[in-house]
């Protein structure tokens, strides 16, 4: 069968195969075997990717970042975080240089980490504690019947185990929430010191994370100057009792033209300041209505530190130094999921572990942060695309940059039972 004829350049003569001379068809047939064995490699190579590790082409993020790579990172390093906290060990300098680490008695495997990694943590606060006024009915409500309540989640066993592992470095600064109109408070302030001063004393607490109405008026910085002379009184071996102060961020507003309203002040902040140990800032409450929504996107956070701190003129940039200095930015171990909160355990259920079912990961260079697209697993909605937000590496390193690059005192986790396996190798 005679084959077809190849084009060649005009200084060259076609000539049929079958009348090559031998030299050259030995020539010929070398360059036919060095493309064949280089076809087949290139196809065994295209066949191995995409039936061995189909998943690596879904490369987290488009673009390189100055803080950190993420087109180097897939889906299957999230899995292996998932399942080993002897993936991230990080270099001092990229850690934060404090940690607050919140937990809570619904999500009890924050115990236990808190305990692992005790000698991480700078300031360690269990969500225990309510100030309640059972008897309150009216507006002209004395005081009477006042309560701390929630000593009954205190656990002794581990709270001495905690201290072991750090060393008795970690301070232990149990969350009270104030459950009481703001009213009541203004009057209230020598039965609230009295109160929290006492089980500090009895608990053997460095102090406490306070989560009160802040006010313009000067009745929460008189509250913090008395509780911690209180605290200082009562515990003679304190020598400097510690004051958090949980501090909302501020909400976008629902309309784009709406200025943002933010009740806290740079002024007000000060007036703690003298009192207060370190301010918590609660920057993981993006989300007004979930669905589809980030968890704490960066310009935001951002914008939530300059509101809390930047003043005008030289004395307001000693000022914001100073407040700054006390700020713990706050990070989310949890996501958002289909409208729905979820935690680490339930994103590796329905994402890490069905890999297979992730149809889209990217990087967000807008929010910076990783959005994930699968399918739902059961319910009505089985089969259907969900989409969801939940902190990986990569946003955690970018944050802690940001609180190294605008001065701010460290890191406030909520909360220490949501996370991967590897998120406390990253502290």
């Amino acid at each position: 069968m005679q084959r077809a004829k190849v084009k060649k350049k005009p200084t060259q003569q076609t000539v049929p195969l079958s009348s090559c001379p031998s030299e050259t068809k030995a020539i010929s047939n070398t360059k036919f075997w060095h493309f064949a064995i280089i076809a087949a490699l290139m196809i065994s190579l295209i066949v191995t990717t995409v039936t061995i590790v189909p998943l690596n082409w879904r490369q987290f993020g488009t673009r390189h970042n100055a803080i950190f790579e993420t087109n180097d990172f897939t889906l299957a390093h999230l899995q292996n975080c998932a399942q080993s906290d002897a993936v991230l060990e990080q270099p001092p300098e990229q850690r934060p240089q404090e940690v607050l680490a919140y937990t809570t008695p619904w999500n009890r495997q924050g115990f236990a980490v808190a305990e692992t990694y005790a000698h991480k943590l700078t300031f360690l606060s269990p969500v225990w504690y309510q100030l309640r006024a059972p008897q309150l009915q009216r507006n002209d409500y004395d005081g009477r019947g006042l309560e701390l309540t929630g000593g009954h989640e205190f656990n002794n066993t581990w709270l001495r185990n905690v201290r072991n592992k750090s060393k008795n470095r970690v301070r232990i600064v149990p969350r009270v929430i104030w459950e009481v109109p703001a009213f009541v408070l203004p009057t209230q302030v020598p039965i609230i010191t009295q109160l929290l001063a006492e089980e500090a004393r009895d608990r053997g607490f460095d102090g406490y994370t306070l989560e009160f109405p802040v006010d313009e008026h000067g009745i929460f910085a008189e509250l913090t100057r008395s509780l911690k002379n209180a605290l200082s009184e009562a515990i003679p071996l304190l020598s400097s009792p510690t004051l958090i102060v949980a501090i909302p961020a501020f909400q976008m507003p629902t309309r784009p033209q709406t200025p943002p309203e933010y009740h806290v002040t740079p002024r007000l902040l000060l007036t703690l300041a003298p009192h207060v140990s370190r301010f918590s800032l609660m920057t993981y409450d993006y989300a007004q209505t979930p669905s589809g929504a980030p968890i704490s996107p960066l310009p935001w956070v951002m914008r939530t530190v300059e509101m809390l701190s930047n003043r005008e003129g030289e004395q307001g940039k000693a000022d914001a130094r100073i407040l700054r200095g006390k700020m713990l930015l706050g990070l989310p171990w949890y996501g958002y999921a289909g409208g729905q909160a979820i935690t680490g355990h339930e994103f590796q259920k329905n994402v890490l572990d069905r890999a297979e079912h992730v149809r889209r990961v990217w990087w967000d260079e807008d929010t910076q942060e990783h959005v994930f697209v699968y399918s739902a697993s059961h319910g009505e909605e089985a089969g259907e695309e969900v989409r969801a937000t939940y902190p990986t590496p990569a946003f955690f390193k970018r944050r802690f940059a940001l609180s190294r690059e605008l001065g701010l005192a460290g890191v406030a986790v909520w909360e220490a039972g949501q996370g991967l396996v590897c998120f406390p190798m990253l502290w």
